[in-house]
């Protein structure tokens, strides 16, 4: 619903049509009509420089918006610079994955584990890759690693639209490994 509100400086009246909500505020001892502020999409912050932080939640959203190639390079250019947070290592390696260089991805999500060995999505995506590349002693050892996992702290993880892979998550990962270590 449309809304007008007026707003009138020390000599014009300028009237502006607002598209969002209004909230009627007291300041002293006027009543204002001033605007909602929007849901803005809220990602964790993992380096306290803002900037790197906006390149992170980009290269999530490329990587969610299918774009796998420029959120691979977005990704190691972080990586290069020395942002290396296994959530930055993880997002590089998943790209890496659907853009299909399994072997970047490989080492890339390897990397990640050893600086979080209970990263279990990149447990996962480890293992898919190596079952795409046939070797299943080792896709078999990721998804049997993965059943033993207990985090003792959340996990950052850019996947998720939270950021934040939680239990719920790790027990839907935990019964996607039981059914394909069945078929293996």
């Amino acid at each position: 619903m449309k809304k007008w509100i007026s707003i009138i400086p020390a000599t014009t009246a300028v009237i502006i049509l607002l598209t969002v909500p209004l909230v009627s505020c007291s300041t002293s001892q006027k009543s204002v009509l001033r605007p909602l502020p929007p849901k803005v999409e809220q990602r964790i912050r993992r380096y306290p420089d803002p900037e790197i932080n906006e390149v992170v939640a980009s290269a999530w959203n490329s990587y969610s918006n299918g774009r796998y190639e420029q959120s691979a390079l977005d990704f190691e250019r972080l990586i290069k610079k020395g942002y290396d947070h296994y959530d930055i290592l993880f997002g590089a390696g998943c790209a890496n994955m659907k853009y299909y260089d399994f072997k970047k991805a490989l080492s890339i999500l390897s990397k990640c584990i050893s600086e979080r060995s209970d990263h279990f999505e990149a447990l996962f995506f480890r293992a898919e890759i190596y079952r795409q590349m046939m070797d299943y002693t080792k896709a078999r050892a990721d998804l049997e690693m993965l059943l033993t996992i207990e985090p003792s702290s959340p996990l950052i993880c850019g996947l998720y639209q939270s950021d934040v892979a939680d239990r719920t998550a790790l027990s839907r990962r935990k019964d996607e490994a039981r059914a394909i270590l069945k078929t293996m």
